[in-house]
């Protein structure tokens, strides 16, 4: 046995943070996020795979995201990553109305749906950047996308 193997034998693995028995955050496999904060590269893990659940729950909404401009997809990955699946009728599920004008592509009511609600009144510089690409169809530096 390699001491990878003893040592997970010993800890377990928590999927969720936990308080361990001297009241320290522990994750994964007894990793104390107290005195070991998260290292950049298991940051960068953590948001690749974020990114690819983020898409599933984008795709089930969206059915016209692979004909979006990159600018506008972003947007979309950007407000499912930020607002996260919390059910039905919240967070980004919520957005009903959202999702039917950008699967129509109609961009003028989709940047007006996000501007008019809790996620604007909770973010109002990310949102109101969101609204803005969300309309344009590019990036602030970029000239006008898709249509």
């Amino acid at each position: 046995m390699n001491v990878r193997e003893y040592i997970k034998g010993h800890e377990g693995f928590d999927k969720y943070p936990r308080k361990d028995t001297d009241g320290n955050w522990v994750l994964g496999y007894g990793h104390d996020m107290n005195s070991h904060p998260c290292p950049e590269k298991v940051a960068e893990i953590w948001l690749t795979e974020d990114l690819e659940w983020a898409e599933k729950l984008v795709r089930e909404h969206v059915t016209v995201f692979g004909e979006l401009s990159p600018a506008r997809q972003t947007v979309l990955l950007d407000m499912a990553y930020n607002m996260g699946d919390r059910g039905p009728g919240r967070g980004f599920r919520s957005f009903k109305k959202f999702f039917s004008a950008v699967n129509v592509k109609d961009f003028v009511n989709a940047e007006a749906q996000i501007l008019d609600s809790k996620y604007h009144k909770d973010l109002p510089t990310r949102c109101e950047r969101n609204a803005m690409i969300m309309g344009r169809g590019t990036f602030e530096d970029e000239e006008y996308g898709d249509t």
